[in-house]
């Protein structure tokens, strides 16, 4: 009989010291897992600015495309017309900006 209290009590020891393993274990892999989702909420803001930054270069591409295809169309606007003053014997432009 005491033999089984023995054993009995062993176990129960033996339990309580993989229990406190475990507690230990688990507290661990908390601290790791709220690093990791602080790491993430980093990359997350990382990829945010990146996401926001490459928005506002494609924006600003496109108003430079625009803005050069008006340009090009003022300059054969300008072509035209001095073709068409050659065309016709018509005087130069008499401008300032000559």
């Amino acid at each position: 009989m005491w033999g089984r209290v023995i054993d009995f009590g062993k176990k129960i020891f033996t339990l309580s010291s993989r229990l406190e393993k475990q507690e230990e274990k688990f507290a661990d892999l908390s601290k790791k897992v709220d690093q990791l989702t602080a790491e993430v909420g980093d990359l997350y803001k990382i990829l945010h600015a990146m996401s926001f930054e490459l928005e506002r270069q494609r924006d600003q591409a496109a108003h430079e495309r625009e803005l050069a295809a008006r340009d090009m169309e003022l300059l054969q606007v300008k072509l035209q017309n001095v073709l068409l003053r050659n065309e016709r014997g018509l005087p130069p432009r008499k401008d300032s900006d000559h």
